[in-house]
């Protein structure tokens, strides 16, 4: 896409200040990908996920929740290569806690492309399974986490991984993803091609952020889902987290 036919798309979004959220499907959800696509695709994420606030996002939110010095349990959803989970491993070994992840993704691909980059970490477990019907019973983890893929979900679909995300965790539910709006799109679309990302980068990027959502329709999902009280803060980068506490420290 260049960059005079991104400017027309973004255009015809329409004249508000908050663009209509898009549902066109990322190219990284397709099907026949390669392994190596994948990689180097997921090499990108992990860069973003550290240096544009990803990460920072679920360390801050689990920061103001859990002691770096306390032991707990943790299942991330939608981990990817799982990037995040394996910083929140290292950041809670670095200040004498343990956190014990379980990182689950749909794809199995990705899932051997994470168990490469674990390295046999022994505090991370890594699974395929379906974020809306989760194969655990209810309560099972003390915290549950979903970085940067509710903007691949459907509102039914993200109602009901909010759902299954409140009955297995014990204490909270985080939600991590990205904050709608036209210059973080045009930002992002900068940034893949002055980086020389992978193609896919290239092209989900901007579509990533179009199809995410405002602060305002992310607290419209919990309390569709049946909370009483969810939080919902915004982060540096145009981050969004959606937070359901349930036991307070």
């Amino acid at each position: 896409m260049t960059w005079v036919r991104f400017v027309f798309w973004v255009r015809r979004l329409g004249g508000s200040l908050t663009p209509q959220r898009v549902h066109r499907a990322e190219l990284i959800d397709s099907s026949g990908l390669s392994v190596a696509d994948l990689d180097q695709s997921f090499s990108d994420i992990r860069w973003i996920n550290r240096f544009l606030g990803g990460t920072a996002v679920i360390r801050s939110e689990l920061g103001a929740l859990v002691s770096t010095a306390e032991s707990a349990t943790l299942l991330d959803l939608g981990a990817g290569t799982a990037d995040i989970p394996l910083s929140v491993i290292k950041r809670f070994r670095s200040k004498g806690g343990r956190i014990t992840a379980t990182a689950l993704d749909t794809n199995q691909v990705v899932i051997e492309i994470a168990q490469r980059h674990a390295n046999g970490n022994p505090d991370l477990r890594l699974l395929t399974g379906d974020a809306a019907k989760l194969p655990f019973p209810d309560g099972s983890f003390d915290f549950v986490t979903c970085s940067l893929t509710f903007h691949h979900f459907s509102d039914a679909t993200a109602i009901c991984t909010l759902q299954e995300m409140d009955r297995v965790a014990r204490r909270a539910l985080i939600v991590n993803d990205l904050r709608r709006a036209y210059l973080p799109a045009v930002l992002i679309w900068l940034l893949t091609r002055l980086k020389r990302m992978h193609r896919l980068t290239q092209h989900d990027g901007p579509l990533s952020v179009m199809r995410s959502r405002t602060l305002t329709e992310y607290r419209v999902l919990g309390t569709l889902a049946g909370f009483d009280q969810v939080q919902v803060r915004a982060h540096p980068f145009w981050r969004a987290a959606l937070v359901v506490v349930k036991m307070p420290a």
